[in-house]
């Protein structure tokens, strides 16, 4: 079950904002979904995601989302995610293509989602702007994400919320391109989690920063750095890392919406 839970989180945090806003002071919920297709159904259901995203287009709808699929491993799950501003956004929207198109199309979906949809998962996580380096909006549009979903041992959170400062300080000083979003484990996932989601270009995947170690190494002194990160790693318990694509096709951003208009 805890594999499944942080399989589940790997692919759904890859999919929050390109973007999250340096201003932003208070960490945000998400609600992110995973979406399981049935064999050769996966064309079937990128159509269903269209149809909704041309209802919520119709609509005006204020509640987008991010969609993602992997680069590597299974094809065919897809992710979804949607920031939380409110409880009620958690109300059944499957009558969306009804109130856009008529019954007619609603039934059409429907039958889409049968055809095709063989299992959904979902959860609430928490970004964490705190011990985060947002990519900053004058980035190239990230491509590609790295994610790294860490399982703490039990009683670490203060020390590794402290050391996740000093790698905000080191890389600061050390490596000003590194960037990441930072989230912890909400509603449906586990309290000890906590994952660091890294976007980036292809062209950036081809040349990476300098590493963390070094970093700590090169802003703390050899000693201490060396500390720093030997605690770090006895803080974890599991790491686990994936690749994934960022699916604009398949994700809807009310912004994007207003502007086509």
């Amino acid at each position: 079950m805890k594999a499944a839970v942080r399989s589940f989180a790997i692919a759904v945090l890859a999919i929050v904002p390109l973007f999250a806003s340096a201003q932003e002071a208070q960490p945000t919920r998400w609600f992110v979904q995973q979406f399981n297709i049935k064999p050769g159904q996966q064309g079937t259901f990128e159509q269903l995601v269209l149809r909704y995203k041309a209802a919520a287009q119709e609509l005006g709808d204020e509640n987008g989302w991010f969609a993602n699929s992997p680069a590597v491993g299974d094809m065919s799950v897809y992710s979804f995610a949607s920031e939380l501003k409110t409880w009620t956004q958690m109300s059944d929207r499957s009558d969306l293509v009804v109130e856009a198109f008529g019954e007619q199309a609603g039934q059409q979906a429907a039958a889409m989602a049968q055809a095709s949809v063989e299992s959904v998962q979902s959860m609430v996580m928490m970004h964490r702007p705190d011990v985060s380096i947002p990519r900053s909006e004058e980035s190239p549009p990230a491509e590609a994400t790295m994610m790294y979903f860490i399982t703490l041992k039990p009683g670490v959170g203060e020390a590794w919320n402290e050391y996740m400062q000093n790698v905000i300080a080191a890389s600061k000083a050390t490596a000003p391109e590194a960037q990441w979003n930072s989230f912890q484990g909400g509603i449906g996932s586990p309290q000890n989690t906590f994952a660091v989601r890294v976007g980036l270009t292809w062209e950036e995947m081809d040349s990476p920063i300098k590493a963390l170690p070094q970093r700590l190494v090169e802003h703390f002194g050899k000693r201490n750095g060396e500390r720093i990160w030997q605690e770090a790693n006895e803080m974890i318990d599991t790491m686990e890392t994936s690749i994934s694509h960022f699916r604009p096709d398949l994700s809807y951003i009310p912004e994007q919406a207003v502007a086509s208009n």
